[in-house]
């Protein structure tokens, strides 16, 4: 859901400059962003402590970024067309589904951060707690 909320601005600013005839702003803004999100900051959160993740990434959504490669391919001809961005849609529609389908099967896996200290590795509830 964050990830989705997160890239409205860029999807904004790729429909407002395909629109306006500056198809390759669009395409530099979301694959520039991706990008940043994905080595920049990632990189830098790592910096001060290894960033965890479960193997099920190692499974599931690395190989779905391997795929993604596939706008390489698409736009090959310097055209990404409607029915190659039907078929991205879909590609974000099924990967979307995919996690909604893993997390379904195995609700424990998501974690909101490390376990340690914390009962049934859940994070703490600030409601139940009481002032004496």
């Amino acid at each position: 859901m964050v990830s989705i909320g997160t890239s409205l601005p860029e999807l904004a600013v790729g429909i407002d400059a395909a629109r306006g005839g500056s198809p390759a702003l669009a395409v530099g803004n979301i694959v520039g962003a991706n990008l940043v999100n994905l080595l920049f900051i990632l990189g830098l959160a790592a910096l001060p402590v290894p960033v965890a993740f479960e193997r099920r990434s190692l499974r599931f959504d690395v190989p779905a970024m391997v795929v993604a490669l596939v706008i390489y391919e698409l736009g090959r001809d310097g055209v990404l067309g409607p029915a190659d961005g039907i078929l991205l849609m879909l590609g974000g529609v099924v990967y979307t589904a995919g996690i909604l389908h893993a997390d379904r099967r195995d609700p424990d896996a998501v974690a909101a951060g490390p376990r340690e200290g914390r009962p049934n590795g859940r994070p703490p509830s600030f409601a139940s707690s009481s002032s004496s």
